[in-house]
């Protein structure tokens, strides 16, 4: 894939579907899945390596924690479980979002040190939750409009 800038980025996947690298010339990131849960992602660059490690509520897809070098964050989900806040080691509120009643993100400040909690939060949502179909996404066996937020059922 070519980004609009030219940066040519390239992805890999397992067998069973699993993007277990995503890279481009300057960086490549790397994911260790456990199940359908990613368990170890880290960044491989010129300069440095970084490695985080994410924790998932058993059984669920339901993400609990981030474990990084810089820090390590609890995140507090929805009823639907839906990551929706995260919190540092001293209980510090460092990211939010909140969803309007469709299901999609509320416009917000972006606390820059949180970008990346932020897209794998909208990345698992995307891989766990809903896959795009037209018009529609799926969970599961539900199908729900992206206009309006109907459910389907099949």
């Amino acid at each position: 894939m070519t980004k609009p800038d030219g940066e040519v980025v390239s992805f890999k996947y397992d067998s069973l579907g699993h993007r277990v690298e995503k890279s481009s010339d300057s960086k490549a990131i790397k994911f260790v899945w456990d199940g359908n849960n990613p368990l170890h992602e880290w960044e491989e660059t010129k300069l440095k390596d970084s490695l985080t490690t994410w924790i998932f509520d058993e059984g669920a897809f339901t993400p609990s924690a981030k474990l990084m070098n810089q820090g390590n964050y609890s995140i507090i989900t929805d009823h639907l479980e839906t990551p929706v806040e995260a919190y540092d080691e001293v209980g510090k509120k460092v990211w939010e979002q909140e969803l309007d009643i469709y299901g999609r993100v509320k416009p917000r400040p972006i606390v820059k040190n949180m970008v990346k909690l932020w897209m794998m939060a909208c990345l698992m949502n995307i891989l766990y939750r809903f896959v795009i179909k037209g018009n529609m996404q799926m969970r599961k066996q539900d199908y729900i409009t992206t206009d309006l937020g109907i459910m389907i059922r099949n």
